[in-house]
């Protein structure tokens, strides 16, 4: 993962994107990928909103928050700390940017871990869907949901 999300080099080889090295055009590279580690990347002080504006880098307006919240499942909590959350409402709150952004590409490690049954099955169609309308997600999991076994899509 550090080397295809440009955090480190490869000792051989090259990584491409729209066939150019994201080594050499790198700027060009982050601006299509949205990475997301293992940890939330949160500010627990903060409140969601707070959070989502910081990650985006630019206020959002009361439309687009609405919209993300009500995506996911998380309406009416736009003011409350991030600390104040479950770690499966926290993780929410880290996969929102997902959605506040349109970026092809999507780097995830364990983007399941803390989610329960209904939160896993909501995750999985959105990456379903982010995959069936063109994007590509790169991903790292001890577990898989039932809604993607089998599922592999590959583009060359």
């Amino acid at each position: 993962l550090k080397i295809i999300t440009g955090l480190m080099e490869p000792v051989d080889g090259d990584v491409t994107w729209n066939a150019t090295s994201i080594f050499k055009h790198r700027q060009t590279y982050l601006e299509s990928l949205h990475y997301i580690g293992h940890l939330p990347g949160l500010n627990g002080t903060l409140s969601i909103k707070e959070n989502l504006e910081w990650l985006c880098q630019q206020a959002l307006s009361d439309k687009a928050l609405a919209s993300c919240l009500s995506q996911i499942e998380l309406t009416g909590y736009e003011n409350t700390p991030v600390k104040q959350l479950s770690a499966g409402q926290t993780k929410r709150v880290a996969l929102a940017r997902l959605f506040l952004q349109n970026k092809p590409l999507w780097i995830l490690d364990e983007p399941f871990n803390a989610l329960d049954k209904e939160g896993q099955a909501w995750f999985s169609a959105s990456l379903l869907e982010h995959s069936q309308s063109g994007g590509l997600v790169v991903l790292t999991s001890h577990q898989i949901p039932a809604e993607l076994m089998g599922f592999r899509e590959y583009k060359l």
